[in-house]
């Protein structure tokens, strides 16, 4: 670990982009979900605060934000992420998405790393819905069909690509202009034909993966959007997008973690009122199924929903291989907050009292 007096380094965006470049993002995050599923690795809950994000409850700033502490012990480091949802942000032209991510010496305190953490958090969710997607869903998708052409559904297309390499990606968004932007910024750089949808219905029911990316707070995925054998469907927003019926379309149902899928998510809604109902059907965890070695989907014509609501471990995971990799090239810029200062110090105490 680097000294106290070395300093902090800081990565910006452009840092962050530029050193996991050709990283393999999916493979990361199967690492940490292993390191996890084998409790090799510390999160505490989500702590959540709301600013409003309903539109209705003060203090209005219609966003929230959320601290996402995490520990792993393979990699020797923990960290912080702080992320916020900003909901009136695309009127800005800002994401809606933004974070930062903080790099600790478990054994000093020292702060290691300050980096922007928008992109990672970006990509990682979408990392992390490709590998659900690679372990519970069909081997050789040739239909990807994505719902949101906002940040998620861009980076979800482009990993889909990489990962699965399909014939085709089809993408929904109610805001059919946006959808029509996305489509063609994609297609100039990836190999599988991107196309609009004109409906939820054929985003989906022909896919053999299907992903949900939006900020929808009332349901609007239906079992009958879906495909009737093999499907497989992701759900990665904030909020509840699939209806009551898709619990009856899956014949498994698989979490990142049960302990946040209970309170935020596709499933919060249904553990809120149907909790008797919901909490059987939960088939597992992945980094649980991964880090065993079990397979989850046990028969190719079984439909499996997979909730993911966002693990901390996953962006430590990535974010420690940026920090590395800076370490390495000498990216980014230092800057030091003191903190090898003792606040009772002689020292400390005559710059505050003197």
């Amino acid at each position: 670990m680097a000294n106290m007096h070395d300093g902090t380094l800081l990565l910006c965006q452009s840092d962050v982009i530029k050193l996991l470049k050709s990283v393999d993002l999916v493979g990361t995050i199967e690492d940490a979900f292993v390191q996890m599923g084998g409790q090799k690795a510390i999160m505490p809950p989500k702590l959540n605060m709301s600013l409003g994000e309903d539109g209705v409850s003060w203090p209005h700033h219609n966003s929230f934000i959320d601290a996402m502490p995490s520990y792993i012990d393979k990699l020797n480091l923990a960290g912080m992420k702080i992320v916020g949802g900003y909901w009136s942000n695309a009127t800005r032209g800002l994401p809606s998405i933004i974070g930062k991510i903080l790099l600790i010496d478990p054994d000093t305190g020292h702060l290691l790393c300050l980096m922007d953490g928008t992109w990672i958090t970006a990509f990682r969710t979408a990392a992390v819905s490709m590998l659900g997607a690679k372990h519970l869903g069909c081997r050789s998708p040739r239909r990807v069909g994505i719902l949101g052409a906002g940040t998620q559904g861009v980076t979800h297309a482009v990993l889909a690509a990489a990962v699965f390499a399909p014939s085709e990606i089809c993408i929904f968004d109610i805001d059919r202009e946006r959808c029509e932007a996305a489509v063609k910024s994609l297609s100039a750089y990836l190999d599988s034909r991107i196309a609009v949808a004109g409906s939820v219905r054929e985003a989906t029911e022909a896919s053999d993966l299907v992903f949900s990316a939006t900020a929808a707070k009332t349901p609007f995925i239906e079992a009958g959007h879906l495909k009737k054998r093999g499907g497989f469907l992701c759900t990665v927003g904030s909020y509840s997008e699939a209806a009551d019926s898709v619990l009856d379309w899956a014949d498994r149902v698989f979490v990142d973690n049960l302990q946040q899928a209970r309170h935020r998510g596709a499933l919060a809604r249904l553990f809120a009122t149907k909790s008797s109902i919901v909490e059987p059907r939960i088939s597992g965890e992945l980094p649980r199924l991964l880090a065993e070695g079990i397979s989850g989907r046990t028969s190719p014509d079984q439909n499996v929903w997979y909730i993911p609501r966002g693990m901390a471990v996953s962006d430590l995971a990535v974010a420690a291989l940026a920090y590395r990799e800076a370490l390495n090239t000498g990216a980014g810029t230092r800057f030091n907050l003191q903190e090898q200062m003792d606040p009772v110090s002689k020292e400390a105490l005559a710059s505050f009292l003197g």
